[in-house]
């Protein structure tokens, strides 16, 4: 009897200590699980910072292709304009060298009507436009209306007139040279709409002469600003 409780004693202290055995193992195999968890996580932190890393490398490699395209146009143009010093002046074209260059000489002018409506017009008054856009040589006068030319030579001159908007509303003007008409336009509003005539002509001009716009309309007539009524014109080199 006392050795039969001897064995269970035994076999009770060995089975004890097994257990203790297995819950220290699976105590140590959660700290293993945890920590292998962990570095996934870093390691799956890491590959994103990789991949980050790589897109702005690419981002700065196309930033450097870029500049190096950038500095090689740079130098092929540096190396072009030094190769256009070195021409002499007489084997350049003339339109080339003249290209965007004001001349001295150089005539043209671009007026227009910008106020809502000249109103009251009557036969035979001269339009005056109240926009001077663009004046070079100074020939187009704001207060009479004239353009008047400065060198002996061919012109080109246009007129654009924009009728008002009143029922069967009509106007007619003259693009004069001193006393003689160079050509008519014509335009008739009606019904609430607009309408517009134009003159384009090249004409020879000696110095002095007086070119100018009046209305021929026998009635008194109104004409349509807003910059739709025009009157431009330039000299014509043969250089």
């Amino acid at each position: 009897m006392l050795y039969l409780l001897f064995v269970v004693m035994v076999a009770g202290n060995a089975l004890a200590a097994d257990t203790d055995s297995l819950s220290r193992l699976t105590s140590r195999f959660k700290l293993l699980e945890n920590r292998v968890q962990d570095l996934e996580h870093q390691v799956a932190s890491q590959q994103h910072e990789i991949i980050d890393q790589k897109a702005s490398l690419a981002e700065k490699s196309r930033e450097i292709t870029e500049l190096l395209e950038l500095l090689k146009e740079k130098d092929t143009l540096k190396k072009t304009n030094r190769r256009m010093s070195d021409i002499p002046e007489q084997n350049v074209p003339a339109q080339l060298l003249r290209r965007f260059v004001l001349d001295k000489d150089d005539v043209a002018f671009y007026a227009r009507l910008d106020e809502t409506e000249l109103t009251g017009v009557s036969l035979n008054q001269t339009i005056l436009f109240d926009n001077v856009v663009l004046n070079a040589g100074n020939a187009y006068n704001i207060n009479s209306g004239q353009f008047i030319t400065p060198v002996d030579g061919f012109y080109l001159l246009s007129v654009a007139v924009t009728s008002d908007l009143g029922h069967n509303h009509q106007l007619q003007v003259a693009l004069m040279k001193n006393d003689v008409i160079l050509a008519r336009a014509h335009a008739h509003g009606d019904s609430g709409h607009l309408d517009q005539g134009g003159i384009t002509i090249v004409v020879g001009l000696s110095a002095g002469d007086k070119v100018f716009v009046k209305s021929t309309y026998q009635d008194v007539t109104d004409f349509y600003g807003g910059g739709l009524t025009t009157f431009s014109g330039f000299h014509i080199m043969f250089k």
